[in-house]
């Protein structure tokens, strides 16, 4: 059943994903394009107007891509707000499946999705770095940035390559982390009378708001245990330790989320 529902989530969300696609492929194509037949950029003194197009552009891509990452996180919680407890909420617990399954597949669907984004994202960017390098004449030097990801002499001991490894599981997790939070945040304000909506966004700005606190004073407690054990030099190791406590938190974050968005749509379901 499990299978079924993914792809009927998948189908539900597909064209809007198309649409992020379609739009980055666009800012991005318009980047690489105005960078590609751009003066000489390595002018003393190059146009003004190019100037200007170049802060123009360089603003409209960063917003464009928190566009793209914020709309989809908001596409998803309406999504999951009416298919869950909207109108829609009553066909979708008829169906034969537990609580769980429901929450597991729009939750593997959603991180899907978020997941394509960020390497569409990591493409573009790749893309308007080559095309940059190209104006300038200059090339990218792939073999040192390889040498550089294994040679531990970089950060003093751990290879670069291990917290980009470390970096993508966290990003991982808080990407789903983050599906979760505004699951449970609509699991929440569906049990208000009136206002659901209001009292969803209210709790999802409450819950976040909690998380970054709490995660603050971690870093800082963890932080100081190491200035008063054996004094904190900013060594690859400590970042390391930094990092994967971080990492579980985030996971524990996650962890109550799901419990909380389970448990309502369990035992509290209070559809429209």
């Amino acid at each position: 059943m499990l299978g079924k529902l993914i792809k009927h989530e998948w189908k539900a969300i597909w064209k809007f994903l198309l649409a992020m696609i379609i739009f980055n492929l666009a800012i991005t194509l318009v980047g690489v394009l105005g960078l590609l037949f751009s003066p000489d950029m390595t002018a003393s003194d190059p146009p003004p107007i190019y100037i200007i197009f170049i802060i123009a552009y360089v603003s409209t891509y960063f917003l464009g891509m928190a566009a793209v990452f914020f709309g989809s996180l908001i596409y998803l919680g309406s999504r999951f707000y009416r298919s869950m407890y909207g109108a829609e909420g009553y066909l979708t617990h008829t169906l034969p499946a537990t609580p769980l399954q429901l929450i597991t597949a729009k939750t593997i669907v959603a991180t899907l999705m978020l997941i394509i984004n960020g390497l569409l994202l990591c493409l573009s960017g790749c893309a308007l770095a080559v095309s940059l390098a190209a104006s300038l004449g200059e090339t990218i030097p792939w073999n040192a940035m390889m040498v550089a990801l294994t040679d531990p002499s970089f950060t003093g001991g751990t290879p670069i390559i291990v917290y980009i490894i470390l970096y993508l599981v966290m990003l991982l997790i808080g990407l789903i982390t983050s599906i979760l939070m505004i699951y449970a945040s609509a699991s929440l304000g569906q049990l208000f009378n009136k206002h659901r909506v209001l009292g969803s966004v209210g709790i999802y700005f409450g819950l976040s708001m909690a998380m970054q606190i709490t995660m603050t004073v971690l870093m800082i407690a963890s932080v100081s245990i190491m200035v008063n054990l054996d004094g904190y030099n900013q060594s690859s190791d400590n970042f390391l330790s930094t990092f994967i406590q971080s990492t579980i938190a985030t996971a524990l974050y996650g962890f109550v989320f799901f419990i909380i968005t389970y448990a309502i749509t369990k035992k509290k379901l209070n559809l429209e």
